[in-house]
């Protein structure tokens, strides 16, 4: 289990705390998606399972309470998550070998609505105490309830930037 802390753009005083729930298979050796959830799974009209255009360029900030000064912008990119990923890849299969869509596309990972998660694909950087590696580097256990040390504890703020205003 991991906490992070996430602070709305417009009001940073008031962070609001979530856990970090899914550490997905890796995507690649260094790219992995890593799922945040508010701790009281109170649903926020910025965390969706899927965004719109006007969210293209928009970013979310996240730094560790131990290295507060090491801070890291990750940008929306829904589509890697890996069950839509998935979905995706099999949809375009599915058009090459059938001429069309079909009907087997979960409709629910595209999902506008608000979420209490939020999710965020991270490359690995070795930057000693870089946001990439810390989350990298965490064991998440669902399973056992416990108090967070304090490398465990994120903040992530966001979303931010005027993005391409599509």
């Amino acid at each position: 289990m991991v906490i992070a802390t996430l602070a709305n753009q417009d009001d940073a005083n008031l962070p609001i705390q979530c856990v970090v729930t899914k550490k997905h298979e890796m995507i690649n050796k260094n790219t992995r998606t890593f799922t945040f959830e508010e701790i009281s799974q109170r649903k926020l009209a910025d965390y969706r399972k899927w965004y719109d255009l006007d969210m293209i360029g928009h970013h979310f900030l996240v730094y560790s309470r131990d290295f507060m000064q090491t801070k890291r912008h990750y940008t929306i990119c829904s589509s890697i998550v890996p069950e839509l990923h998935t979905q995706l890849l099999s949809v375009c299969d599915h058009v090459i070998a059938q001429g069309n869509v079909g009907d087997s596309f979960d409709a629910r990972l595209v999902d506008s609505a608000k979420q209490s998660s939020i999710s965020l694909t991270l490359k690995l950087y070795e930057t000693e105490h870089g946001v990439s590696k810390q989350l990298h580097r965490i064991e998440i256990d669902n399973k056992v309830e416990r108090v967070p040390r304090s490398h465990e504890i994120f903040n992530v703020k966001g979303p931010m930037g005027k993005g391409l205003q599509i």
